[in-house]
């Protein structure tokens, strides 16, 4: 897995011996317990991962897994590892091929919301806003010298008094001033990376009326690539692909994910190789990302939310696989980059061919099937491990969490029974 190197990754005969030891464990784990249904952890997305599922599927035991739809506080669970959301999907597709069906106000009222500007009111958003804060200057000299001279010490102290707590308390690992010195390394080599982004000079200018395919880079590792694009997760032989097959007067918009700036350590040269490839702009990455889905020709996605705001925008989409957006047939799946210039230039043709209506429609069958199988929680960031929360919303979490459980077993829907 990208992201996940270590002197042992390379080593055939190490991976084997990891991995058969956790089928054996795993597998006496499910023959002691004999579950009916298996309930991943929150963001586990391990190669253990895939071994689980696949034990579920040989002893016929019910696999799922709980995911926000990044549409406001609305969670479901998925079927398998690949995220499917056949609740959603059926659902959809009943609206789509049946007019007997009534849309209600509630779903024509959230679709005008989500179109609203910087309005998809999806909870981890808000990720993205505090990892920029660390910007605290628009000089760059003025950043260099607060996140390498005052942010950087300062976690280094944070840090050395977590220690010497857990030492005093004996709560630490067999080597704990080995880890400590790790993580320091570590804090080290993002800040220089967080100072290598703040510089201007690495970035271009987006232009007003310039053509070009939009790219939001994927942190790594990461559920969103490492699992679900497995077969895309060098994202920049990725971009080389997309440069290489689009229109000669389209440029490949790229910008970072912020969530990089915080715990996604790039290799080494990483931006330099993108920077490298002709065709390609690198995108500052403080930009608005509505804008630039907005100014943009088409957008390019494995998945994330990045996919769902370019519909709502109505813009071309392109993906590498089947997300949950996928069955409102307003995006284009790419399986192979053989003939990605003919797929692309077709899509957008096809794109243009779509009345607004029939999009309206797509889009409100897809939204009414959401409100319909989904549960809108009250603390999704708690529920999904994005923070810590009290005890009463903690409680609160697991009523509505047991009362979602019981009806989607049933099949019990917020209109249908």
């Amino acid at each position: 897995y990208v992201g996940y190197e270590s002197k042992y990754s390379r080593n055939r005969n190490i991976i084997l011996e990891y991995v058969s030891e956790l089928i054996e464990n795993y597998e006496k784990i499910f023959d002691s317990f004999k579950p009916d249904i298996f309930i991943p952890a929150i963001a586990m997305g391990d190669v253990g991962l895939k071994i689980l599922e696949i034990i579920c599927m040989k002893k016929n035991v019910r696999y799922l897994s709980l995911e926000s739809v990044r549409i406001q506080n609305f969670c479901t669970f998925a079927s398998n590892s690949q995220l499917d959301f056949k609740n959603i999907e059926e659902r959809t597709e009943m609206y789509l091929s049946s007019k007997n069906h009534q849309i209600s106000n509630e779903a024509s009222n959230l679709l005008i919301k989500l179109k609203q500007k910087n309005n998809i009111e999806y909870f981890d958003l808000n990720a993205n806003i505090i990892a920029l804060k660390d910007y605290k200057f628009k000089n760059y000299y003025l950043n260099f010298f607060y996140l390498l001279f005052i942010l950087f010490p300062l976690k280094v102290l944070y840090d050395f008094i977590k220690l010497i707590k857990n030492i005093l308390q004996f709560n630490y690992n067999n080597f704990p001033f080995l880890e400590f010195l790790s993580r320091i390394k570590s804090r080290y080599k993002l800040t220089l990376q967080k100072i290598f982004m703040s510089n201007p000079k690495i970035y271009h200018k987006s232009k007003n009326n310039e053509k070009y395919i939009y790219y939001p880079l994927m942190s790594q590792p990461e559920y969103g690539i490492n699992v679900l694009g497995t077969m895309w997760m060098n994202q920049i032989e990725l971009i080389k692909t997309i440069a290489k097959s689009i229109p000669y007067d389209w440029y490949v918009y790229v910008k970072e994910h912020p969530g990089t700036l915080n715990d996604r350590l790039r290799p080494k040269n990483y931006y330099k190789d993108i920077l490298a490839i002709p065709n390609i702009k690198f995108i500052d990455i403080k930009e608005d990302t509505g804008k630039l889905i907005e100014g943009s020709k088409a957008v390019f996605v494995i998945s994330g939310t990045t996919g769902f705001e370019s519909i709502l925008n109505n813009k071309p989409l392109f993906e590498t696989r089947r997300n949950i957006w996928t069955v409102m047939g307003l995006s284009k799946i790419i399986n192979s980059s053989e003939n990605l210039y003919l797929d692309i230039t077709k899509e957008v043709e096809r794109h243009t061919s779509i009345s607004s209506n029939m999009r309206e429609f797509r889009l409100l069958s897809f939204i009414q099937a959401v409100l319909d199988t989904c549960y809108d929680f009250s603390h999704p960031d708690v529920l999904l491990y994005d923070r810590s929360g009290t005890v009463d919303e903690n409680k609160k979490c697991g009523e509505e969490l047991g009362e979602y459980l019981y009806n989607f077993l049933n099949k019990k829907s917020r209109r249908f029974n």
